[in-house]
């Protein structure tokens, strides 16, 4: 005989609230559903979706995992482009400035050495940034 809805609704919520019982004995774990409460979250709202995230995985998981892979990419977009902005833009004719006064266009005198028109601070912070989604890669890694 099929069960009727209302049994699995029984069933279910009986699961859910062993659930929420068995994580609130974990250690840490009243602390930070206090910190949660005082910053005005529901009790109740929390621990149905704890439940809930460990009781239905895919619903969680596949949105997770594309993010990481989401966060991978660009970091290795951002290596890519700096290094090629690197190799394209320190090079002695890659100033505009230069060429214009090559061309005799310019003056001689807006001409700056290579120190001055070095990007090598936009490259550290495309190199940090890239670093940076790694790290957010990675915390998603743990989780997923």
């Amino acid at each position: 005989m099929a069960e009727s809805w209302q049994e699995i609704y029984e069933r279910r919520e009986s699961r859910d609230k062993e659930l929420e019982r068995r994580m609130l004995t974990l250690p840490g774990s009243q602390r930070n559903l206090k910190t949660l409460v005082k910053a005005g979250a529901s009790e109740a709202r929390i621990l149905r979706l704890l439940a809930f995230a460990v009781s239905e995985k895919n619903f969680w998981q596949k949105p997770m995992r594309r993010k990481k892979r989401e966060f991978e990419s660009l970091a290795n977009q951002l290596d890519t482009v700096a290094k090629h902005a690197q190799r394209v833009s320190v090079g002695p004719l890659s100033n505009g400035i230069l060429w214009l006064a090559i061309l005799g266009i310019g003056p001689w005198d807006d001409v700056k050495g290579s120190a001055k028109a070095d990007p090598t601070w936009m490259l550290r912070l495309m190199r940090a940034y890239a670093k940076n989604c790694r790290g957010q890669s990675k915390s998603f890694r743990q989780v997923a």
